[in-house]
């Protein structure tokens, strides 16, 4: 509905899993949940989602408030997707805390004769700490999403909702030091949004993947 049918094929594998930073309440964890429990309803043969096919979370909703974690938790058993959303204590701006993160669920996630190394589909909102500079390759926004995003799932993206102005509009560096490009943009006028004053909406979403030749 948002215009971002990517997010869904993204997680076309065998272990899907999604990851949420800043997730504070979990509403996009659990909205992503639930439309993906819509379309294994509708037995949609394109999108190969089996998330009750084995024990690991599908959606990982992260946080270092033990209060957001607690109402992840609670907000996605009331919607009926506390099987697939699990609310997980990191750091979204600390490398060290992605890094255990990915070590810590994503070896528990697969087979022990299977290796797997990041998400499939990364997404957050207003993550403030990670969109300043990002018109250089060593702004915290790259080097997380270089650390986090699968380099396995070729169609592995990450879907950001930020502002657009000022210091938190993403930039991407140059094309010479790029790891990632953006898929798409759209305005946040597209979905009826406004300021508080009633211009046009400062926010946008973002759709970015690696760029083809670092998936391997």
């Amino acid at each position: 509905a948002c215009g971002f049918p990517e997010a869904m094929y993204a997680l076309n594998s065998k272990h899907p899993i999604a990851l949420e930073l800043g997730a504070g309440v979990g509403f996009p964890s659990i909205a992503f949940a639930k439309a993906l429990k819509h379309h294994q309803a509708e037995m949609d043969d394109t999108i190969n989602v089996s998330y009750q096919s084995h024990n690991s979370p599908v959606i990982l909703a992260t946080d270092t408030s033990n209060v957001s974690l607690s109402l992840i938790t609670s907000n996605a058993h009331i919607n009926g997707v506390g099987d697939m959303v699990v609310a997980f204590d990191a750091n979204h701006s600390d490398l060290n805390s992605l890094s255990l993160l990915t070590q810590t669920v994503l070896r528990q996630s697969v087979g022990t004769n299977e290796r797997r190394e990041g998400f499939d589909i990364i997404f957050g909102s207003s993550l403030q700490s990670l969109f300043d500079g990002t018109s250089q390759q060593s702004a915290a926004l790259w080097q997380s999403l270089d650390v986090l995003l699968s380099r396995e799932n070729a169609n592995a993206v990450v879907l950001l909702s930020h502002v657009r102005t000022r210091d938190e509009k993403i930039n991407l560096p140059s094309t010479s030091e790029r790891l990632f490009e953006c898929v798409r943009r759209v305005s946040g006028d597209r979905f009826g949004m406004n300021t508080r004053d009633g211009h046009s909406s400062d926010f946008e979403l973002v759709l970015l993947r690696r760029l083809k030749n670092d998936t391997m």
